[in-house]
């Protein structure tokens, strides 16, 4: 067999990994490739911010879809120090007969003769070299000799800079596969430390789906808020919270909210938002605000109560009949965003002879003046 052994941390493995693996399978006709996640290793230790396990998860993930790509726990499971060269030693053994690949980064190449057993190593492997922007073949070919380089460039992505956009509440789409954000967002290892602490307590209080949604949620709002200048660590905020009265009892959520009719499907946002303050601590009144508006929207509507309300009915998990229209209308503006939205909103209670509340009437005729005075 034709074999390609391509290791890292992988924290996380991101689109450019994917890349490089399926252009590796195409060039080097291999048979298999191997994504070998780190434990510990040599030229990183002690640098990954999530789990060992958690980053096996996520490759798993990322490599189910795409032929003659599997991912090996074999260095995580041995423990302690990994060296590229007992790896091999395993998969010699594993593999009997087979023909090895190292598929590594230009910028490894200059250490390379550095690495512990490095002529056992390229003894037994040949050495496929995906460039980085501004590596010199011939240079990287007097450093190191016999290399073979891929056709496909590093793309300029970076897990550094996922984690640092994940912790300050920027969007990573199309940055990781959408399984992987997905796993992200509900796991919260990239985040601060007190939003895991509510993620964590929002497992206990919500349903597994709904949990899911409200991540789902967050990764919108991510995205919304860096598109429309909206601070990102309040949408954060907003969006984990937004349905933190969703799985009460509805005459509990009914007591909170302080409502005069009784309208069981928007209960639990205004209720939500005296859970958030008075269960979670949240004391800033915009992001307050915005639990409480997310099911029926109001007039004079700030940017983020537009964005939560919208990124709760556009998150990519929703699939009702006019949610692209929705999203398309997103991408002109928050307000035509809202229109759309609230119309459809409207549409859709008008058929089942739903309540409808006054607060989602106003809004209509709000962001209708606003799109008319356009």
């Amino acid at each position: 067999m034709r074999i390609g052994v391509f290791g890292g941390s992988f924290d996380p493995i991101h689109s450019a990994h994917l890349e490089i693996a399926e252009q590796a399978i195409g060039e080097l006709h291999l048979d298999k490739l191997i994504i070998m996640v780190a434990g510990t290793s040599p030229n990183k230790p002690n640098a990954e911010a999530a789990p060992a396990e958690m980053r096996l998860k996520m490759a798993g993930i990322a490599a189910k879809d795409i032929p003659g790509l599997e991912v090996c726990d074999w260095e995580i499971v041995r423990g302690g120090m990994n060296y590229t060269a007992e790896t091999l030693d395993a998969l010699e053994t594993a593999y009997p007969g087979s023909e090895f690949y190292l598929i590594i980064g230009s910028d490894k190449v200059p250490g390379l003769k550095g690495w512990y057993r490095y002529e056992d190593i390229v003894s037994r492997a040949k050495i496929a070299v995906v460039l980085r922007e501004g590596s010199d073949r011939t240079g990287l070919k007097e450093e190191a000799g016999d290399l073979l380089f891929l056709s496909v460039s590093a793309r300029g992505i970076s897990a550094t800079e996922i984690r640092q956009r994940l912790f300050s509440g920027l969007p990573v789409t199309g940055m990781v596969p959408q399984g992987v954000e997905d796993f992200i967002y509900e796991q919260g290892f990239y985040f601060p430390q007190g939003i895991r602490e509510i993620q964590s307590r929002l497992r206990a209080a919500l349903t597994p789906d709904r949990y899911s949604h409200v991540c789902r949620v967050m990764e919108q709002a991510a995205d919304y808020a860096e598109r429309f200048g909206v601070d990102p660590e309040k949408a954060r905020l907003a969006a984990l919270l937004h349905d933190c009265a969703k799985c009460m009892d509805k005459k509990e959520q009914f007591a909170l909210s302080g409502e005069s009719e009784y309208i069981p499907a928007i209960l639990h946002a205004p209720a939500g938002a005296v859970i958030a303050r008075t269960d979670y601590g949240i004391e800033d009144p915009e992001v307050l605000q915005a639990i409480r508006l997310h099911c029926t929207g109001d007039e004079g509507m700030s940017d983020l109560d537009m964005l939560i309300f919208l990124a709760d009915m556009t998150e990519h998990g929703r699939d009702f009949p006019s949610v692209n229209a929705i999203r398309d209308a997103v991408w002109q503006s928050l307000e035509h965003g809202m229109l759309v939205a609230l119309v459809y909103e409207d549409r859709y209670l008008r058929e089942k002879n739903a309540a409808i509340h006054p607060a989602a009437g106003r809004a209509i005729q709000y962001f209708k003046r606003k799109e008319s005075a356009l």
